[in-house]
């Protein structure tokens, strides 16, 4: 007696058994299993055949390796799809954007097809209007025991579209800040090549422009201009297939740097030298005033010393006229 597996096509002999005996089960066991049974008195062998399924939760069909990346141009028709193992059988539904699709549109068609019990292929076909439709498509895969999420990418190899947005932030005498909006990547990393000139003809490389994040908006600014110079600015997206057209910076008036600031390190020295010298000028004339004054205290003291010496002389000699005059 002999028995025909699902996936295999060997057969596995069981000596005097009516039984098919595994001990653990998975999502490729489901299938048909067959018996053959034949002996020495008959010749024609006789079949049975049994149709099993497993229960399974949604998962990729691990003999098909599915597309997760999907190219395509602008006008093209292309197909996202995957192939499913899963019992019973699942539903399919797509986003974009994190929205369900509309299916069955002019742009949007969606085919699910049955390979066999547990076997299944979600297809979804869109039509690339424009580059609004590159991007990740999700398709949810669910039935009565659980759900997978898959991400199908759809992208493009040519040069990347030219910014959305390219607007003014801020001048300075030295620098222009500008916002950045990017557009399509072209479905790869791209750069972006800013250039400037004073005559719109002669165009350089800012070669030091930092670009920093804020959200979908790219900042940085150009810098080591001229003062008081108008500038043309432009730039232009880059990747490895390809450059966009250079986009120009548009404004109500010209691009034009602030004149230089005004040096007045030597205002202020020569201030601060003035102040020194009226200071020092005010010290002097203090001094000189004090001295004048203690000189005129002097004179004035010994002034005062003299008269009364002099008082003091009068005062002896009256004294000594009179005793003289009574010796007589």
């Amino acid at each position: 007696m002999t028995w025909t597996t699902p996936g295999s096509n060997t057969k596995e002999l069981t000596t005097n058994s009516m039984n098919y005996y595994k001990a653990t089960a998975d999502c490729l066991d489901t299938g048909l299993y067959t018996c053959t049974a034949v002996n020495s008195q008959i010749q024609t062998p006789v079949n049975k055949t049994q149709d099993v399924n497993i229960l399974c939760t949604p998962r990729q069909y691990p003999k098909v390796k599915s597309v997760m990346k999907v190219v395509g141009n602008v006008s093209e028709t292309v197909q996202l799809s995957a192939s499913i193992l899963a019992y019973p059988q699942p539903t399919f539904t797509w986003y974009r954007l994190d929205k369900p699709i509309n299916i069955n549109d002019a742009l949007y068609q969606q085919v699910d097809i049955q390979n066999s019990t547990n076997i299944f292929m979600p297809t979804l076909t869109v039509k690339i209007n424009s580059t609004d439709f590159y991007g990740d498509y999700k398709v949810n895969i669910s039935n009565d025991i659980d759900h997978i999420i898959l991400t199908i990418t759809l992208t493009t190899q040519s040069e990347p579209d030219v910014p959305r947005e390219f607007i003014l932030d801020s001048l300075s005498h030295s620098s222009i800040c500008i916002k950045l909006k990017p557009g399509f990547d072209g479905g790869d990393s791209q750069t972006f090549i800013f250039e400037y000139s004073a005559d719109n003809k002669t165009w350089m490389n800012a070669t030091t422009v930092k670009l920093t994040n804020e959200g979908d908006v790219l900042n940085g600014c150009i810098e080591n201009l001229n003062p008081d110079t108008q500038y043309f600015v432009r730039v232009t997206a880059s990747n490895r297939f390809g450059s966009s057209k250079p986009v120009h910076l548009v404004t109500t008036q010209a691009l034009k740097t602030s004149a230089a600031p005004e040096d007045h390190s030597e205002s202020n020295v020569g201030l601060i030298v003035g102040v020194v010298i009226v200071i020092l000028v005010i010290i002097i004339t203090v001094i000189i005033v004090i001295i004048f004054i203690r000189r005129r205290r002097q004179r004035a003291i010994q002034g005062d010393r003299r008269s009364a010496k002099n008082s003091d002389n009068q005062q002896e000699g009256l004294t000594t006229g009179i005793s003289f005059c009574y010796d007589v």
